[in-house]
């Protein structure tokens, strides 16, 4: 990351999904951007917005008849794309010159997010992809904590394989505990959820997986790099890094 001070780009941020990984994106980017003096921080746009429905909820009830998940239409009820345009417009309108969505999930919108907007829209999922490669090394093996609806878009399984990783899901049954423990997360119950992360994460490693994957941003709340015998790559990590290299050299 380029160590430079001075005037940055302006950077939006899509987030209330949920309110505490959207303040844990704003920490790290305050922690990790250089600076001198006060002014040096990142002109930052946050556009909280919970009232975005449930991403896994509609990913899932669009199923197709194979049962795979699709996008719905943005104007069926329940369908969180016209939340997301609207608060990228909204960024757009307040000067933001890049865009980041703090929820993993809603990337299964980026296409349709980034084609209504004349703001670059950053990939989570591959800026985090990319972060876990450097970890491990071509050919290494991941584990992925996320939502069903991440796991079931197939987000992860695309960018890992694209750059030559293995990924690891959990067993289904500690895939609905994880579920569980997002849920729990975004009501304020942390040191539940942190319980049954951390026994996620330890199974992952024994399945043989080198780093785990933090990818949502909500989990990024009760797991962090340091809490597991391999290296943890946190998504709100990553992007927060990934901002701040942006805004920072353009």
């Amino acid at each position: 990351m380029s160590r430079t001070y001075g005037p940055s780009r302006r950077v939006g941020v899509i987030g209330g999904m949920g309110p505490a990984a959207t303040i844990r994106l704003y920490e790290q980017i305050t922690r990790r951007t250089p600076i001198r003096r006060e002014q040096d921080h990142l002109r930052l746009v946050i556009d909280s917005d919970p009232t975005v429905p449930d991403r896994t909820a509609a990913l899932l009830a669009a199923a197709n008849s194979d049962g795979k998940p699709s996008l719905p239409a943005a104007d069926v009820e329940g369908s969180p794309e016209r939340h997301l345009i609207a608060a990228a417009r909204r960024l757009q309108a307040a000067g933001v010159e890049l865009i980041a969505v703090a929820c993993n999930t809603a990337h299964a919108w980026h296409d349709r997010i980034g084609s209504a907007v004349d703001v670059p829209v950053l990939h989570l999922i591959d800026v985090t992809a990319d972060a876990a490669a450097r970890r491990v090394g071509p050919g290494g093996q991941v584990g992925l904590l996320a939502t069903l609806g991440t796991q079931a878009a197939g987000l992860y399984q695309h960018a890992t394989a694209r750059i030559g990783l293995d990924l690891v899901l959990p067993e289904p049954q500690t895939q609905q505990q994880v579920m569980e423990a997002i849920m729990q997360v975004k009501t304020g119950q942390t040191e539940p959820a942190r319980v049954t992360i951390h026994r996620a994460g330890r199974q992952l490693v024994a399945c043989g997986a080198a780093a785990v994957i933090v990818g949502c941003t909500d989990i990024s709340v009760v797991l962090a790099d340091g809490d597991l015998d391999v290296p943890v790559v946190d998504s709100t990590v990553a992007l927060a890094e990934r901002i701040i290299d942006l805004a920072r050299t353009g």
